[in-house]
Formats: C-alpha cells, sequence, structure tokens
C-alpha cells in the first residue's frame, strides 16, 4: 500500500508558478521558429497579462518587443493580441483601487517601451495597416503612451515627421472608432509642442479638419465635430506659423455659424444665423468657434462677432464671450450700425420670435445690461451669472456683486472712456465736437499729473483699462484732435515710465504695445501737441484763448475759451524730455524715481547713450571678429585645399618620374640592342667581303686552269670556255 501511494506521488505532474509559466511563454515566443507556436504562446501572455502585469511586463516584455518588430508587421492576428497585451502593461488604472504601486509599474513599462524610438515608429507605422483591430489596437496603444510620457512620444514623432500624413489619414476614417481615436491622439501630439503644430498644418491637417466638420454637418455634428475643432484649436494657440497658413481658410468659419464670408456693412444677416436652435453640444461647438475667431483676430470678423453676442438668440455665455473678444480688436467695433433684434414670444418657448423696430447696437447692449436678455421676456428667467456676464462684457471687465465701490480713479478711467464714445458718435456737429474734445483734454491733464511719479496710482489706472482707452486715439490717422491725440500720447509713456508696482500690466505688458505703435510716432504726436496753437500761446498772464474763425462762424458767438493752464504747460516743459526719453527705454530698466531731479535724469541718459554706443560698438566688434573668423576659416579651408592639391601633384611628380625612369631604361635597353645589331651587321659584311674574294681567288685560279688545259691540249668544255669569255 506505502508503494502505491508512493508510486501515484511520483506520478502526479508538478504544478508550475506563474513565472515560471510566463518564462516559458516568453522563449517560445522568442526562439520558437513556427509562427503557429509564437502566436498560440502570444495569446497566452495576453490573458497572463491581465491578473499577471507585473511579471509579465519584467519577464516577457522584451520578448514582445521582438514581436513588434517582426510577426505583427505581417500576421493581423499577432497584431491585435500584442497590442492588447502592450496596452495592459502600459495603462495607467484610473480608478479608486488603482494603486501607486500598479501606476509605476506601468510608467515603468511604458518607459522600456519608449527607450528605443523604433517601437514608437512602428506603432505609427501600424497606422497605415488595413485591418480594423491592427489599426484600432495601435491607436489605443499610442494615446497611452502619449498619456504617460507625452514629451517622449512627441520627440520620436518629432524625429520621424513623415508619418503626419499617417496620422492625418486617421482623422478621415469613416469608422468613428478609430477616428474618435485619431482625433484624441492628434489633440495629444500637438498640444504645447510648436514643431509637430506646424508639420500637421503644412501638411493639410487644417483642410483635413475642416472637410470632416463639413461632413458631420458643422457645428450641428455633435462630439465629431467638437474633437475636430478642439484640434484646430490646439493647432492655432501660441503659434504664429500655424495661425498664418490658417488665414488662408478664414472663409471658411463664418458658414459653419450660419454667417455670410462677405457681406456688405448696409446688408442685413440672414434670419438664419440670428434665430437658431440651440442645444449644449451646439453651444459646445459654437463656442469653440468664437475662440478661434478671438485667436486670429481677423478684423473681418469683428460684424459676426458683433451681431452674434447683441442680435442672436445664442445662449448668454456664447453672447459674452463674443463681446469680450472684441475688446482685442484694434478697430473700433459697429456698435453705432443699425441691428434688427428679435426678442421670443412670452410662453412659446423659444419656438416663436417677434421681430423688432431697427436700433443702433449700442442702444441694446445697455439695455441688455441694465434690463437683462431681451427686456426681461426669455425663453427661462435669466440668471444672476448670466446678466451679470453681459453687463461686465459692456463695462470690459468682470466685477463680482461683492467687489468694493470704485475708486475715484476708476471712475474718472470710466468717464474718459465715456467722453471719448460720445466724441466719437457726434460727426457733423463742430460745436459739440469741440466742448468734447475739452473734456476729454480736461480729464488726460487731470491724470497725467495725478499719475506722474505714483505707480500705485498708474496700476489702478491700467488695470481700470486704461490701456485702452490711451492706444486707439494715439493710432488713429485721421478724425482726432491733435491735442488730444498728443495728450493720450503723454500719459501712455507716464504710465510706461513709472508702471513699477507688481500686477497683470506690467511694462514687458506695454513694451509690444509701444513697438506696434512705434516709439518715434508717440514721440511725434507729442511733439505735434506741443506745436499746437493752444499749447504755444498759453503764458503766465492768460491762459484764455481766442476762438478760431471756423469755431466763430459756426457758434455765431464770439468768445475766448480754456483748454490748458500754465501750471500744465510748466509741467510738461519740465518733464517732456524723462518722459520722451522714457519711452524708448528697456522694459527691464529700472524707472527714475520720485526723488530723481531733471540733472540726475540727464546724466543717467547721456550715460546710457554711452552704454549703448559702447554696445553698438562692441556689437559691431563681434560682427568684425565673426567676419574674420569666417575670413580665417575660408582661409584655413583654402590652406587645407591647397595642401591637398600640393600632395597631389607631389604624388603625381613622383609617378611622373618613376614613369620617367622606366622609359630611360627601357631607351638604354633598345640602345644596347640596336648597337648589337649593328656589330651584327657589321660582321656579317665582313664575311660577305671576304667570300667575294675568296670567289675572286677561285675564279682567277680556274682561268689560269683553263689556260693551262688549253695549253696542253687538253680538251676544255664549252661552258668552261664560254665561261671564260663571259669573264
Amino acid at each position: 500500500m506505502d508503494f502505491l501511494i508512493a508510486l501515484r506521488g511520483q506520478t502526479e505532474p508538478t504544478q508550475q508558478s506563474p513565472n515560471e509559466t510566463i518564462t516559458k511563454l516568453a522563449d517560445r515566443l522568442a526562439q520558437s521558429t513556427q509562427l503557429e507556436d509564437r502566436r498560440a504562446a502570444l495569446l497566452s501572455l495576453r490573458g497572463l497579462s491581465k491578473d499577471y502585469r507585473a511579471e509579465v511586463g519584467s519577464i516577457a516584455l522584451n520578448s514582445l518587443l521582438l514581436v513588434l518588430n517582426g510577426d505583427a508587421q505581417v500576421d493581423p492576428e499577432v497584431a491585435k493580441a500584442l497590442l492588447q497585451t502592450l496596452n495592459t502593461l502600459c495603462e495607467v488604472d484610473g480608478s479608486l483601487d488603482g494603486t501607486a504601486e500598479q501606476r509605476d509599474m506601468a510608467l515603468k513599462n511604458t518607459d522600456l517601451l519608449l527607450k528605443d524610438p523604433k517601437y514608437t515608429q512602428k506603432l505609427f507605422g501600424l497606422l497605415n495597416d488595413t485591418s480594423f483591430y491592427t489599426r484600432y489596437g495601435a491607436l489605443q496603444l499610442l494615446n497611452t503612451l502619449v498619456s504617460n510620457r507625452r514629451s517622449v512620444v512627441q520627440a520620436h514623432f518629432v524625429n520621424a515627421p513623415e508619418y503626419s500624413q499617417t496620422v492625418t489619414s486617421v482623422l478621415e476614417e469613416k469608422r468613428d472608432m478609430i477616428r474618435n481615436e485619431g482625433l484624441q491622439l492628434f489633440q495629444a501630439l500637438v498640444a504645447q509642442n510648436t514643431d509637430i503644430q506646424t508639420v500637421f498644418a503644412f501638411g493639410g491637417a487644417f483642410e483635413s479638419l475642416l472637410r470632416i466638420i463639413a461632413q458631420e454637418g458643422g457645428v450641428e455634428g455633435g462630439l465629431a465635430s467638437y474633437g475636430c475643432l478642439l484640434a484646430i484649436e490646439g493647432l492655432l494657440k501660441y503659434n504664429s506659423s500655424t495661425q498664418t497658413y490658417f488665414r488662408q481658410l478664414l472663409p471658411s468659419l463664418p458658414p459653419l455659424l450660419l454667417f455670410p464670408p462677405s457681406i456688405a456693412p448696409d446688408q442685413e444677416s440672414p434670419q438664419e444665423f440670428t434665430l437658431q436652435y440651440w442645444d449644449e453640444m451646439k453651444a459646445q461647438n459654437v463656442g469653440l468657434v468664437v475662440s478661434i475667431i478671438g485667436i486670429m483676430k481677423a478684423p473681418e470678423h469683428i460684424r459676426l462677432l458683433t451681431e452674434l453676442g447683441i442680435v442672436t438668440n445664442a445662449p448668454s455665455q456664447i453672447k459674452a464671450q463674443s463681446l469680450r473678444l472684441l475688446s482685442g480688436y484694434n478697430q473700433t467695433p459697429p456698435f453705432f450700425q443699425t441691428v434688427i433684434p428679435y426678442v421670443p414670444v412670452p410662453e412659446s418657448n423659444g419656438d416663436e420670435w417677434d421681430r423688432l423696430e431697427p436700433r443702433r447696437g449700442i442702444d441694446l447692449l445697455v439695455s441688455t445690461a441694465l434690463d437683462g436678455e431681451y427686456g426681461g421676456i426669455g425663453v427661462m428667467t435669466p440668471t444672476a451669472r448670466d446678466t451679470m456676464g453681459l453687463r461686465a462684457t459692456l463695462k470690459a471687465a468682470e466685477e463680482d456683486e461683492e467687489d468694493p465701490p470704485s475708486s475715484l480713479l476708476q471712475l474718472l478711467t470710466e468717464h474718459l472712456s465715456l467722453s471719448m464714445l460720445a466724441r466719437a458718435k457726434v460727426i457733423d456737429d463742430a460745436i459739440e465736437s469741440r466742448l468734447w474734445d475739452k473734456i476729454i483734454v480736461g480729464y488726460l491733464v487731470l491724470l497725467s499729473t495725478w499719475l506722474w511719479e505714483d505707480p500705485k496710482s498708474i496700476r489702478i489706472f491700467l488695470e481700470a483699462g486704461g490701456i485702452g482707452v490711451l492706444v486707439e486715439p494715439i493710432s488713429q490717422t485721421s478724425g482726432i484732435d491733435v491735442l488730444v491725440q498728443g495728450l493720450c500720447a503723454f500719459l501712455f509713456a507716464i504710465c510706461y515710465h513709472f508702471n513699477r508696482e507688481p500686477g497683470e500690466i506690467t511694462r514687458k505688458t506695454l513694451h509690444p504695445i509701444i513697438t506696434r505703435l512705434g516709439g518715434d510716432q508717440l514721440i511725434s504726436r507729442m511733439a505735434r501737441a506741443r506745436d499746437d496753437d493752444r499749447f504755444r500761446h498759453i503764458n503766465p498772464d492768460s491762459i484764455i484763448l481766442p476762438v478760431p474763425p471756423s469755431a466763430v462762424i459756426a457758434s455765431k458767438v464770439v468768445e475766448g475759451e480754456v483748454w490748458l493752464d500754465w501750471g500744465f504747460v510748466e509741467f510738461w516743459k519740465a518733464n517732456y524730455y524723462t518722459v520722451q526719453r522714457g519711452i524708448n527705454a528697456d522694459p527691464d530698466a529700472v524707472a527714475s524715481g520720485p526723488g530723481d531731479t531733471t540733472e540726475l535724469q540727464l546724466v543717467i541718459s547721456s550715460l546710457r547713450d554711452v552704454v549703448r554706443k559702447q554696445a553698438d560698438e562692441l556689437q559691431a566688434a563681434k560682427a568684425e571678429a565673426t567676419e574674420a573668423k569666417k575670413q580665417h576659416q575660408l582661409f584655413a579651408a583654402k590652406q587645407v585645399a591647397g595642401d591637398d592639391l600640393q600632395k597631389k601633384l607631389d604624388a603625381l611628380q613622383v609617378e611622373r618620374d618613376k614613369e620617367r625612369e622606366t622609359l630611360q631604361k627601357q631607351i638604354q635597353d633598345l640602345s644596347a640592342q640596336l648597337s648589337e645589331l649593328q656589330e651584327k651587321k657589321k660582321e656579317q659584311e665582313k664575311e660577305q667581303e671576304d667570300l667575294l674574294v675568296f670567289l675572286e681567288e677561285v675564279s682567277e685560279k680556274r682561268r689560269r686552269d683553263k689556260a693551262t688545259m688549253r695549253t696542253a691540249g687538253l680538251e676544255v668544255s664549252e661552258d668552261e670556255g664560254g665561261d671564260e669569255d663571259d669573264e
């Protein structure tokens, strides 16, 4: 019995641990030569990765990456299982059950996958696959990686910009699941990365996104349009290059809001734009379109924003957003243009609207701020927040109901703004225009003396919207009084020179405005005001000036008028130089304090000129040094090239010398052969002469022998005789 029990224990299989199983599967995945075996091992690892993420990540991740570089590129089933497994290993669990350890493990797996850029590029390459599950899995995994390590994925993408067309093509996918994942990936890639934004923009992403929005029905396209509009906004934010490119596509924005891309000033807006059906999703999409318009700040959209904020039946938050954006334009909104308002029929729940008589836009806006939207007749009772939003838009600054009362300086700033607004409304009445100009000059004189050497008051003035009040008259080229324009420039220069208090508007904030307006232009505006008769003719004895003939004819009353007092003229003359120098000062430079004298300011200014001159000379010296360095480098390069040519010439000379020696040796050999042949020829000639002598001797002997034979009476043949005769 004991034997049977022991035998049974030996035959029972030993249960493997998860680590052993994962190790064997990883080895089979990496080493097996059969695709079926590798696929089976991968499917097993996919199942284990859900319960043993740490073990699979630490043991099998390298083997999985080998599959990403191999079988996943050719087998859709392997690619599907692999992408799901990697996504499980790298996905950060955002639920409450997820622990910090699990999050660290997912980030560790993400770092291992992103360690080599080729794996990221392989994932982007899989987006070209025709299989649904391959493309969808690759998008899911890329979104997970971007969510965990966005900057790393962006860096890998920048080094392989050819995949931008691949991502753009995914956006036009007809299947919603793939397109939504593609939009999410697109938004993550372009976030806070101007290089990727530029690559996508010049690769046709704007056109593709606008095409998708049009196919989905514009702003009524739901989540698809919302994702595309978010992507467009992400491409445009803080990127001047993409904004420049998008300007050619600006005519495509107004039709999204059912507004004509081009409309005459006296033409009425279409009713389909004014009265629309609104829901929460459409309001979000329209809000994104308005945000994109605000980024571009194109003048052709001013009327659209104005009427969207005043005339239409859009939700209050859309109206407030549109009107707030108008403050960022250099041009005055057409608030004084006549518009046709609509109001909802009571108890119709917004389904029926009555058309009212034409009114000016400013009147309608004021009525809305005071009486509420639609004069208190609304689809639903307007909330206090909506009413406050519209009122804040009218005042160009949002304030809470519990804010403290405005200070005197804020009231003066507001009165100055309202005075300029009232002056702009007067066109044909010369007397009223001149009276408003006097009032504006009075406000500017008071503010200039108040804000001088008072940084705290300047901060209050700037935060109350003072810069916007001053910049518009300064930038006008016609229809503005010279004295008003010069005093605005003078007050603006004071604000820039003494703005030393911390706040939202600093010297660095104001400096780009000076650059846009032009420092010389500001000085020119002040100089024209100083040369005006109303300034030059003021003296200590009299500040009353005669009325110009044109004003006398218009008013038919001869009287004097007062524009400035002697104290302000002296104040201007004493501080004009300081203000003039301050306009061109660097925003980081320390402004002069209240105790500085004019002489000290002159010394400081002269020293700054010296420093600036020395800096220019230093810059010129640096430029000369750079040029000399370039010349030296060029000379060195030429010298190196000359050395190379000399080396080649020397090598060629050596080769020619060797050839010359070879030829000389050949010549010597040929000369020796020629001498030898000549010697042989001489020997042959000598032998031939010897033979001729010998032949002559034989012939002579033969003749003697024949003669002897004839003498002896012997018979001599005829041939012999003939031969003898011949001889």
